[in-house]
């Protein structure tokens, strides 16, 4: 009877054990997959890296994530519990990184429309009475920069893509 159980539990652990394996092969051979697709045909055809990257990160994560519970599904744990769970932090997460998200979104947004051009000149209104004004330097996904006369101004993509920018042209 002991050698009977022994032998179940060797055959689970080695079937397991190449279900693990596949699933991970699988998830590290899609992820290469989109991670390729990203870097040779749609990275030389953006203007942005940073975009491409996030892109590309956010797709490995997601592949990974999903092989995650497909193995825990395998393995005879119940992932509903786990998803539910999932969504209710990433609910709270949400709420507790709104600006920052807000100004990733935004700055996806600004690089993929591109309203404004590394080298262009623009005015933002900060305040009633308090305009930030310069060259812009870098756009990133959370931040964009400008460089005045005096200063380097780091101006919160959310900010940008909801206030009216002046964008000036030298004469």
């Amino acid at each position: 009877m002991f050698e009977n159980f022994i032998e179940k539990v060797i055959t689970w652990l080695s079937l397991y054990f190449l279900q693990t394996t596949a699933t991970l092969i699988i998830a590290w051979i899609s992820s290469s997959i989109l991670q390729r697709l990203l870097v040779n045909y749609i990275k030389p055809n953006t203007h942005s890296a940073d975009l491409i990257d996030f892109l590309g990160s956010t797709g490995k994560n997601i592949i990974f994530l999903l092989a995650f519970t497909s193995i825990l599904h395998n393995s005879g744990i119940n992932i509903h519990g786990l998803i539910a769970g999932l969504g209710i932090t990433g609910f709270a997460f949400g709420f507790a990184l709104k600006d920052t998200l807000a100004n990733v979104i935004a700055g996806v947004f600004i690089i993929l429309y591109q309203p404004f051009k590394i080298g262009q000149y623009i005015q933002i209104p900060v305040t009633s009475s308090l305009i930030n004004q310069g060259n812009v330097i870098k756009i990133n996904l959370r931040y964009t920069t400008l460089e005045s006369e005096k200063e380097f101004v780091l101006i919160p993509n959310s900010m940008l893509f909801t206030n009216a920018i002046t964008i000036i042209k030298h004469k």
